[in-house]
């Protein structure tokens, strides 16, 4: 795709080529876990100014720094299905000056940006993190109807937008098999910043005040991510089990993310497998945790597991930076994570439900300590060296100016 890129450094009149980021679900500043500032200063940097880079409805944390942008948010209370039309017809002069409009989402606000750009001759952008349109695998209590409607939305955006990134080949595989022509698809794979997170940054005294703050030791093994199937909290809970029978004095950290709406949430399940078990004492939920309390996370951490389930694809964000913080990862083989999960390398990949296989590795793992850090340092060279922040960020706005580009 690179190679049929034209580069084009402004428009026709000689000003920068405005970007409106406009959705409601993970933008690409947040994945990246950047504030609108950043996100803005850095595209601009590397793109010599050529890029000029505006928020709309903001993406998550729904509390956006922006307050124009927090302002158009449509109020909580209307369904989004009418909440973000209404936004696009409220904001129309401010969106009408753009030349791109980016969305993050296959479905709703997929269609309407792409038919919003067909219109007005825009272009519009969809960066795919997932499998938005295949519902029906996670999100088993929506209803017949929104399901349908879902799949006739991320149809209509597979038809009108211009551009599609996926985070991998699997989900762009996905797109040209439902009738996306390859031309119009390209692959980023999500960054982590390397220089955030890096031991070499962190201070003794805020190590030490969050270890107080949550009562945590050291060399526990993490578990970051949704409490649903999809990301496998009970088979984490059950490797701890396993792990804790031989090492009495091990912990665990559940780092729980938000389950998205028409999601059955585990985590009535897993605080009961925790009491049945008598791991009360040895299991510590976490809520929610600050972006910037992210590295201190990581570093108290001796092994991070992701026991996924399908449908998923990667790897993702939390894979990129334990093992940017030089923690080693073991995860299902799943997906692309083969791309940056090594065996024996950087850590280990087993297969889905293997939950006596990952507790063994992670038995390895605690009871040598210069194999942890071997397989740690490793994980870093390999972030570095292909999902380090610049080259991201790079990525980006070659995909904008190209497009921006195109007759």
């Amino acid at each position: 795709m690179a190679s049929n890129i034209r580069r084009n450094d402004t428009t026709a009149s000689g000003r920068p080529v405005r970007v409106c980021i406009a959705s409601l679900a993970p933008t690409s500043h947040s994945i990246a876990r950047l504030t609108e500032a950043e996100f803005r200063q850095r595209v601009q940097q590397a793109s010599q100014g050529r890029l000029e880079v505006s928020f709309l409805l903001g993406g998550y944390p729904r509390e956006s720094e922006d307050a124009s942008v927090r302002r158009a948010r449509p109020p909580g209370w209307l369904p989004r299905w009418l909440g973000v039309p209404l936004a696009y017809l409220r904001h129309l002069p401010r969106l009408l000056r753009q030349d791109i409009i980016v969305t993050s989402t296959i479905t709703l606000e997929g269609a309407i940006a792409s038919l919003f750009c067909r219109l007005f001759r825009k272009r519009c952008m969809v960066t795919v993190h997932g499998f938005y349109d295949r519902e029906w695998q996670v999100y088993r209590h929506y209803s017949r109807l929104k399901l349908a409607r879902n799949w006739l939305m991320a149809g209509l955006t597979r038809r009108l937008a211009h551009l599609f990134v996926t985070i991998d080949e699997q989900l762009q595989q996905d797109l040209i098999g439902r009738g996306v022509s390859p031309a119009k698809t390209m692959v980023r794979p999500v960054p982590a910043d390397s220089d955030r997170f890096s031991r070499r940054h962190l201070r003794a005294d805020a190590l030490a005040g969050f270890k107080e703050e949550y009562g945590l030791p050291e060399h526990y093994l993490l578990f970051v991510g949704r409490m649903d199937q999809r990301d496998g909290i009970l088979d984490a809970l059950e490797v701890f089990r396993r792990v804790h029978a031989v090492r009495p004095h091990c912990r665990l950290v559940l780092l729980c993310q938000n389950v998205p709406p028409g999601m059955r949430s585990l985590g009535p399940d897993a605080r009961e497998f925790t009491a049945a078990n008598n791991l009360d004492d040895t299991v510590t939920f976490i809520d929610e945790a600050p972006h910037d309390q992210m590295p201190y996370l990581y570093a108290l951490a001796g092994v991070v597991i992701m026991p996924l389930h399908p449908p998923a694809c990667g790897p993702g964000k939390i894979t990129l930076e334990a093992l940017s913080m030089e923690v080693p990862v073991i995860i299902t083989d799943i997906g692309t994570f083969h791309k940056v999960v090594f065996n024996g390398e950087n850590g280990y990949r087993l297969p889905v439900g293997d939950v006596e296989g990952m507790a063994r590795r992670v038995l390895e793992i605690l009871a040598d300590p210069e194999l942890g850090k071997r397989l740690g340092a490793r994980g870093r060279e390999i972030v570095k060296a292909r999902y380090d922040m610049p080259l991201y960020i790079q990525n980006w706005v070659e995909s904008l100016l190209g497009l921006a580009a195109q007759p």
